[in-house]
């Protein structure tokens, strides 16, 4: 027969394999079901944001593109050109013209439709250049007059893919109609473009093109999934997307090249680090299981050892159902006391969280949670209206998914230095769209019953329509003022021409945030005479005629445009034609323009005012209020001829 000490020993070991089995059973359920899905959907979520990352490069090279043709086709819009004449074109489009902006082919459309001129680039490239010629001799590009005055997109034929990019050009004929031309910039999607975009990320991508309609990937892709993501190896996770061309009828496959080393280290750091935790709870259960085995044997041993006293002494009657009875009822009192306030607590816990799920569905403002590591805990209704983002989008991803400025440079929940609670913060978001929004929000702590702090609420509200109330209110409010002023001082001194346009210079200005500007008069067909200027225009503008040129000496000047279209032009984006300078003498590159002419009663053409550089462009609300300053200036100008 086996000692009761051996049979207890062996319980022991039962016991502890029973428990190392449970760790090992519990860590790898937590890997395979928490670990592994988690960093799936983060290799997933990297591998679709590199594609947004290669879309967004070739939308910025059609925009570059598009800028380009704009560029050339307001410069021929000045210029005199015999149609009828492929020298002249030819001349204007040469294989320097061609190298230098990196455009495969240039075509010019008749109003017909018929391409009157093409000219391809010099490259070594003898079938591309046959191929090209030959779909413009087939009247490929006569659709193109059938879109929009700018065009910017893709086309292609059976072996080439390209960015095209295309605008009316105006004519220089006053009786002639306008947008007789059409001129068309050609860029070729080759390995050398694809290479020039790779190494701007740190992975690669290339274009299929052609490719098979019975393509998988091709097949699997659509508008309600517009990226398939492919982990066809250990190294790489094969994402793609199409592109179309402007027709709508051929479709390039872009395969872009993932690598998965990054997150396939994090998985291992994890497996580390979660494999170290298990170790050291594994001992940590141990240690606490003989704690809990002496503290729970040692009053029970005293027990024993007092009955095994009493019945060594002999006595006739023990007091072992007293002992017991007491010991027991007593026992079983507290248990119960315990029992019943768990069962409260339970209740009590019940009820709570009731009540905070009610109120976050029932309360009309946008209200959500986040535990101390700014992981969102909780998410209502209103805020899935508010953001597009649902619940279970964002329960458990960081509140920087959707959070702008400030939130992103300074949390303000967990600041020390900001007082709490924090009332009605003006901060931006981004919708799941992509729209920016402005909101107002509040925002305090959130503690458990011994006031340590576990998270944090916001509740905010959408006042994006308030803002650009008040805006506009300002913007409206200050016209007004500026406009009386201006009617001040014209009532007050017409006669003092220089004056008033120095002061009707500071007014267009401050009201749209221009850093330079001129005000001119011209009488008849003669030279303008500048009124007032900024040092950026006082050396290149000051007693200079109306012979400056512009963008190169074979275009009208930039400062005269005003002139030749009767009517009011608005540049944006210059710089993006990349020249030093837009007018010669300028000390400063001039990125934006608007100018507006000043017309008497009869429509004869005094002046012009001009503004250049406002930060972000101009537009059509600054045009409008500045031609009501120009209105009253009209007076002046009006008197001063007269």
């Amino acid at each position: 027969m086996q000692s009761p000490k051996v049979i207890f020993n062996r319980k022991l070991l039962l016991q502890l394999v029973l428990f190392l089995a449970s760790v090992v059973a519990l860590f790898v359920l937590f890997w395979n079901i928490a670990i592994i899905p988690y960093y799936i959907r983060l290799e997933e979520r990297e591998a679709r944001y590199s594609a947004t990352v290669v879309k967004l490069a070739f939308e910025r090279e059609l925009e570059s593109l598009k800028q380009l043709v704009i560029g050339y086709a307001a410069g021929l819009g000045t210029r005199s050109v015999d149609t009828n004449n492929p020298q002249a074109w030819k001349a204007f489009f040469n294989q320097d013209m061609l190298s230098e902006s990196q455009v495969a082919a240039v075509a010019v459309l008749g109003l017909d439709g018929r391409c009157l001129f093409s000219q391809v680039a010099e490259d070594g490239n003898g079938d591309l250049s046959d191929s090209f010629q030959s779909k413009i001799n087939n009247d490929w590009l006569r659709q193109i007059k059938k879109y929009p005055s700018v065009l910017a997109g893709y086309f292609a034929d059976e072996q080439s893919w390209y960015l095209v990019s295309g605008t009316y050009i105006g004519s220089t004929a006053e009786t002639a109609p306008n947008h007789l031309h059409y001129l068309l910039f050609f860029r070729t999607v080759d390995d050398a473009l694809v290479y020039t975009l790779s190494r701007q990320f740190r992975f690669k991508f290339k274009l299929n093109y052609p490719v098979a309609s019975t393509e998988p990937h091709l097949q699997s892709l659509s508008r309600s999934q517009p990226v398939v993501v492919d982990s066809a190896t250990d190294d790489f996770s094969n994402v793609y997307f199409k592109l179309e061309d402007v027709y709508k009828q051929r479709t390039a496959l872009v395969q872009t090249f993932f690598p998965r080393d990054h997150i396939l280290q994090l998985r291992h750091g994890s497996l580390i680090h979660l494999s170290f935790f298990g170790a050291v709870f594994f001992f940590m259960g141990i240690v606490l299981i003989v704690i809990v085995r002496s503290s729970v044997k040692k009053p029970f041993k005293e027990l024993s050892e007092v009955v095994h006293s009493l019945r060594s002494e002999k006595k006739a009657r023990l007091p072992i159902a007293d002992f017991e009875g007491r010991e027991v009822v007593s026992l079983v009192s507290e248990f119960n006391l315990l029992l019943d306030d768990l069962e409260q607590s339970k209740i009590h816990q019940f009820c709570s969280e009731q009540k905070s799920d009610l109120i976050q569905r029932v309360v009309p403002s946008a209200i959500f949670t986040v535990n101390v590591d700014k992981v969102v805990t909780s998410w209502n209704r209103c805020a899935e209206r508010l953001t597009g983002y649902q619940a279970d989008e964002m329960i458990g991803n960081e509140c920087f998914l959707f959070a702008e400025k400030p939130c992103q440079e300074n949390c303000g929940l967990f600041d020390d230095t900001v007082p709490k609670p924090i009332m009605a913060r003006e901060c931006t978001i981004r919708r799941k769209d992509g729209k920016l929004i402005q909101i107002s929000k509040n925002v305090d702590f959130l503690k458990d019953t011994q006031g340590r702090v576990i998270g944090g609420i916001e509740c905010f509200e959408d006042i994006s329509d308030r803002k650009s109330s008040e805006q506009a209110l300002q913007w409206e409010l200050a016209l007004n003022i500026r406009l009386a002023n201006l009617s001040r001082s014209i009532i007050h001194a017409p006669s003092n021409v220089e004056e008033i346009a120095d002061e009707l210079l500071d007014h267009a200005r401050n009201l749209t945030n221009s850093p330079h500007g001129f005000v001119a008069m011209r009488w008849a067909d003669g030279p303008q005479r500048f009124l007032a200027q900024t040092p950026l225009f006082s050396e290149s503008l000051h007693n200079r005629q109306s012979s400056d040129s512009f963008v190169s000496e074979n275009r009208h000047s930039l400062l005269n445009c005003v002139y030749h279209y009767r009517d009011h032009v608005c540049f944006n984006d210059l710089d993006s034609l990349e020249m030093v300078s837009f007018v010669e003498g300028a000390n400063e590159k001039i990125n934006h323009f608007l100018a507006l002419p000043i017309f008497d009663g009869d429509d004869h053409l005094l002046g012009q005012l001009a503004l250049a550089n406002k930060s972000g462009g101009y537009a059509e609300h600054d045009r409008q209020a500045v031609e009501q300053l120009v209105e009253l200036f009209t007076v002046v100008l009006i008197n001063y001829h007269g």
